[in-house]
C-alpha cells in the first residue's frame, strides 16, 4: 500500500481500487484479532507487522477504529521495559533489529489516532 501510496505522489499512474483493496484487506485481517490484540497477542509477525500496517492504513487515509485501538493496544502492551519493541522473527533485513521493530512501532504511535487513542498513547 504505502509503495502505491508513495508512487501516487510522485505522479505515477497507479490503480486506485488496488490501493483500496490491500486497505479493505488489512483491516478484515486485522479486525479478526481485536481481542487477542488488546492482550499483545494474536498478530503473527508481531511488532513489526502491526506497525508496518498502521503505517500504512494511515498512509491511505484509513479513519481510526476499534482496529486501529486494538492494534495500538497490542503494541502498547508489548513494548519492553527498555522502551523497545522486538522482532518476531529473525529475517534480514527487516524483521531483525530491535531498532526497525521500534521504528515501526514509534511510527505508527505518532501517528493521527482517535482521542480513545491519544489516551492509550498517552499512557505509554
Amino acid at each position: 500500500m504505502v509503495a502505491l501510496v508513495r508512487a501516487r505522489q510522485r505522479g505515477f499512474p497507479v490503480e486506485e481500487d488496488k490501493i483500496a483493496e490491500q486497505a479493505a484487506f488489512s483491516r478484515v485481517w486485522f479486525e479478526t484479532k481485536v481481542e487477542r490484540m488488546r492482550e499483545g497477542k494474536g498478530v503473527p509477525g508481531g511488532d513489526i507487522t502491526t506497525g508496518y500496517a498502521l503505517w500504512a492504513l494511515a498512509e491511505v487515509g484509513a479513519e481510526p477504529n476499534e482496529t486501529t485501538e486494538a492494534m495500538l493496544q497490542f503494541l502498547l502492551v508489548r513494548q519492553k521495559p527498555e522502551g523497545n519493541w522486538i522482532p518476531s522473527a529473525n529475517r534480514p533485513p527487516i524483521e531483525a533489529s530491535k531498532f526497525t521493530a521500534t521504528a515501526f512501532a514509534v511510527g505508527a504511535l505518532g501517528r493521527d489516532v482517535s482521542e480513545k487513542q491519544a489516551a492509550l498513547v498517552a499512557l505509554m
